[in-house]
């Protein structure tokens, strides 16, 4: 069974004719005969029964489109869910650190446009970070170390002076 088949016949079934459905799903009528007739060929079945001015589902047809009806619904909400991550509009994201306060601005500049998502902060060294973001433990690191080129897009974020102290004598 193909797809386009399934939902060609959900179509039919969910507006009532094959005209409104072709209309309503921006197909045209005879691909969409097509693809309900095919469907029925392939499993030798009756979906519809048609009349000269309308169509009636048969009980394998009202069992079909029970069962599309659910795929329908969860392609509904994979769809919406890839739109709202892509919007960032929630989900979690886990960063590591080797100091988190090198992190916690860019958390609080993100946090200020999208405040649904969450955050968690791992901390460690960068060797372990840089680990870590390879395995797809953590979404990103904030590390002092630069990774591989090849393997990481990296940013600079600050560059800092070391003082090292000793004792006078």
């Amino acid at each position: 069974m193909r797809h386009a088949q399934l939902r060609a016949f959900h179509g039919v079934a969910t507006w009532g004719g094959f005209s409104k459905a072709a209309d309503k799903m921006a197909i045209s009528q005879p691909a969409l005969s097509d693809h309900v007739r095919k469907l029925e060929e392939t499993y030798g079945v009756q979906l519809f029964v048609r009349g000269t001015r309308s169509i009636t589902l048969t009980d394998l047809g009202r069992k079909l489109f029970a069962l599309a009806e659910r795929q329908i619904e969860i392609e509904t909400a994979a769809r919406d869910l890839l739109q709202r991550a892509r919007k960032v509009e929630e989900g979690h994201i886990t960063i590591g650190a080797d100091a988190a306060m090198h992190a916690l601005p860019l958390i609080r500049a993100f946090r200020a446009r999208h405040p649904a998502v969450r955050f968690r902060v791992i901390s460690g060294n960068s060797a372990n970070l840089i680990e870590r973001l390879e395995a797809f433990e953590i979404d990103f690191a904030v590390v002092a170390d630069v990774p591989p080129a090849s393997a990481f897009s990296a940013r600079l974020l600050r560059e800092d002076q070391l003082v090292a102290f000793v004792a006078s004598d």
